[in-house]
């Protein structure tokens, strides 16, 4: 399936909490969009990540399409975090909101992932992701 990564990123099937607007209207000038999507992030709206069977995190869905981009926020504390898979179909491009990372590739390169850093790996990669402390992202598959 197209834009999905499974393991850490936060690749998962439930539509999640989005409100949609069918409209955009800027002062100034006239914006029309098919669907504006905006989410609030609230105890209640995060739901578990399980891929395979295993608990992954938990992640807040902002947009989700069968064939198209998917977005939202991942986090993920140290223990169920400890050491995940990390293989992406699409592109997987990320903003660390807090926390650290570490991804370790299949030839044994180490890329650090901190608090404040952009990321994005391209459709094929693969590591194993290591998380170091409570991790946060803000995440798009495309």
């Amino acid at each position: 399936m197209r834009g999905r990564t499974t393991g850490a990123p936060g690749a998962g099937s439930s539509v999640g909490r989005a409100a949609r607007v069918s409209h955009l209207h800027l002062e100034g000038q006239m914006t029309k969009a098919n669907s504006v999507v905006s989410s609030s992030v609230s105890a209640e709206s995060w739901e578990p990540l399980v891929e395979d069977g295993r608990e992954m995190g938990q992640v807040h869905w902002l947009l989700q399409s069968e064939n198209g981009p998917v977005a939202g926020l991942w986090r993920v504390g140290t223990e169920e975090g400890a050491e995940l898979p990390y293989r992406v179909t699409g592109s997987d491009s990320f903003h660390v909101i807090e926390g650290e990372a570490e991804l370790e590739t299949p030839d044994g390169e180490k890329i650090e992932l901190t608090a404040g850093g952009i990321y994005s790996f391209p459709d094929g990669s693969t590591a194993t992701w290591r998380t170091r402390s409570p991790f946060l992202k803000f995440f798009v598959i495309a």
